[in-house]
């Protein structure tokens, strides 16, 4: 049994909206899910049309990270090869 595939990126500043135009550069849709549980924190799935399999990111203000996370379950054929061109486009948008 796999374990969820998780990977930190830190930015210098505040700025978890660039999610959204990377997800668009990358023709993946983004809907942002809510943590009842820890309020200041910003989570998302990205996903590609009609295609299975689920990216996850959380923005941590305090840390000032994102947390990419790809749960069993939720792969799909696109997810770990999208890993690599999500993390690019993120660094180059800092």
């Amino acid at each position: 049994m796999s374990q969820p595939c998780e990977t930190h990126l830190t930015w210098h500043e505040d700025d978890p909206l660039r999610l959204s135009r990377v997800a668009a550069a990358q023709n993946l849709d983004l809907t942002e899910h809510p943590f009842r549980t820890k309020p200041a924190e910003r989570h998302w799935h990205l996903k590609r049309p009609r295609v299975a399999g689920t990216l996850e990111f959380t923005w941590r203000p305090q840390t000032r990270e994102f947390v990419l996370i790809i749960r069993r379950g939720r792969r799909g054929g696109w997810t770990e090869n999208a890993v690599s061109d999500l993390i690019e486009h993120l660094e180059r948008e800092g």
